[in-house]
């Protein structure tokens, strides 16, 4: 049992998939490379780790002074930024080593954003790693708002793949940072079109893509919770 799966995602982002080579282990071991640019980040959490993923765990040193990850809550009753950790350099005692001065807890599937500070220019390349989710599937709670989410399955997939019961109004906002020009790559709506009578709600951009390891904007214009249920792909086994 030893299968290797590599995709590669626009925002110069590499994820490798490789099944533990023990027969003591089904686990299958895998990793995120991608690189932090200029701006906003949002990546997506993929993989179990020993512990639980805050950024110590995640991060460790590789950022610099001054970076921000942003994380987004919705419980359904309240929704916001309910964290906000910063890499900061202690004041005292003299010479004290970096670190970070919060550690909230990332879940799997969750989104986050990254913030290099101002005074950074140059990418930064970060590795992420863990085992991958061996569930056949995650069903996952979309309160009513948004979520900041992703595929806690490391695979690239459309909007249109969702297996989501949406209803008309939800969207779906997909960002990018190229490290040139950053904003919402696509902004995906369930509509109901006008004509013919009778047509079915959809989609209005289906085929928007979400790359592997990238996190999204779910937003429910449902006024209570709904379901949506992540598979494993059949290359993950």
């Amino acid at each position: 049992m030893k299968k290797i799966i590599i995709a590669a995602m626009a925002l110069t982002c590499a994820t490798a998939i490789v099944s533990a080579d023990t027969v003591t282990s089904e686990n299958v071991v895998g990793y995120n490379k991608f690189q932090i640019k200029d701006g906003l980040q949002m990546p997506g959490l993929q993989f179990i780790g020993t512990g639980d993923a805050i950024p110590e765990s995640l991060f460790g040193d590789s950022l610099p002074v001054g970076s921000k990850i942003y994380i987004w809550g919705n419980d359904g009753t309240t929704s916001g930024y309910e964290a906000i950790a910063t890499y900061i350099q202690p004041a005292l005692p003299p010479n004290a080593p970096t670190k970070w001065d919060n550690d909230p807890v990332i879940p799997l599937g969750a989104a986050y954003w990254v913030r290099l500070p101002s005074t950074i220019s140059t990418n930064i390349e970060v590795t992420i790693s863990g085992d991958v989710l061996m569930d056949s599937n995650k069903v996952v709670t979309i309160e009513s708002g948004l979520q900041l989410i992703c595929n806690p399955y490391p695979v690239a997939l459309t909007v249109g793949d969702l297996n989501i019961t949406p209803a008309v109004g939800d969207k779906v906002y997909v960002w990018g940072n190229d490290g040139t020009t950053a904003g919402y790559i696509s902004v995906t709506t369930y509509v109901q079109p006008a004509l013919p009578p009778g047509a079915p709600a959809k989609w209005d951009n289906p085929d928007a893509l979400i790359g592997v390891g990238q996190g999204f904007w779910y937003k429910s214009a449902d006024l209570g919770a709904k379901t949506l249920t992540w598979t494993r792909p059949s290359g993950v086994e």
